[in-house]
């Protein structure tokens, strides 16, 4: 009978698993609307045009990374950056780099604006100290740390991975994830700044991250496509916020609470 019960118990934590997984929310990339001319169009064509695939899809769940998990991220002792590409009337002042959680206006620049595609730049991380090291420049982040995006396209200056530091509120960061090893292709003709055939190599354990340097939300809302800057990250692993976990602990306390009165009356029994 208690073997029963655990197999209860068990159940419902799993059912409750599926319950989260099936819940997570995307930022909808538009599939039209970019202000950013032919042909690329949004990071939805942009990514078909990249991998050669007419029918990649950037909002299927298996192709992204959670928005609610993909605000804060650590890395391993040595990790790399790659430009991949700039589509943006703001491309060539655009930056990109880390920022501490514990004081945003602490940064490391990773890429300068104007950086060319396949540009690449190695990170390392020394964990006994906290500090992240980017060619001369250093960092103290602790262990773990945000991205952001420079542009003029914020009235600060800035948007961050963590979306409760953004001024319009709205999520300037998407994220990509693959399971399978592909290769990413600057088509010439494509419209995409800097395209001559150039590839990226993007492996599992490698995510791409596409910002939108316009706001998001609000009266001054711009296009929403997400391909005004893509890195590809490697060596880095998204973390959930506290927060994040600790609403999922939440949402299993009801579920909990029925296994375990489930057990008590399998164990009366």
């Amino acid at each position: 009978m208690k073997l029963q019960s655990l197999k209860l118990g068990t159940l419902a934590v799993g059912l409750v698993g599926a319950m989260l997984n099936a819940q997570a929310e995307l930022t909808v990339v538009p599939t039209t609307g970019s202000f950013d001319g032919n042909p690329p169009g949004t990071l939805y064509t942009v990514m078909q045009s990249l991998l050669g695939s007419p029918t990649y899809d950037v909002n299927n769940p298996a192709n992204r990374v959670n928005d609610s998990v993909d605000q804060v991220w650590n890395v391993g002792p040595t990790g790399a950056s790659t430009m991949v590409l700039t589509i943006a009337g703001y491309s060539g002042v655009n930056a990109f780099g880390i920022y501490n959680l514990s004081n945003p206006n602490q940064m490391i620049q990773i890429f300068a604006g104007g950086t060319a595609p396949t540009t690449s730049q190695t990170i390392t991380y020394n964990s006994g100290t906290g500090k992240i090291t980017v060619g001369a420049n250093s960092l103290y982040v602790g262990s773990d740390f945000g991205f952001y995006m420079a542009t003029p396209g914020s009235s600060t200056g800035y948007w961050y991975s963590q979306e409760s530091l953004n001024n319009d509120g709205g999520d300037h960061m998407v994220t990509l994830t693959t399971s399978t090893a592909e290769t990413l292709t600057l088509q010439p003709g494509s419209g995409i700044p800097g395209a001559s055939g150039q590839t990226v190599a993007w492996n599992p354990g490698s995510y791409l991250l596409g910002w939108e340097d316009l706001p998001v939300a609000g009266s001054g809302k711009g296009d929403v496509d997400y391909q005004d800057m893509l890195v590809e990250v490697t060596g880095f692993t998204p973390v959930p916020e506290p927060t994040t976990m600790l609403a999922g602990a939440m949402l299993l306390l009801p579920f909990g609470a029925s296994a375990l009165r489930i057990l008590r009356k399998k164990s009366m029994a």
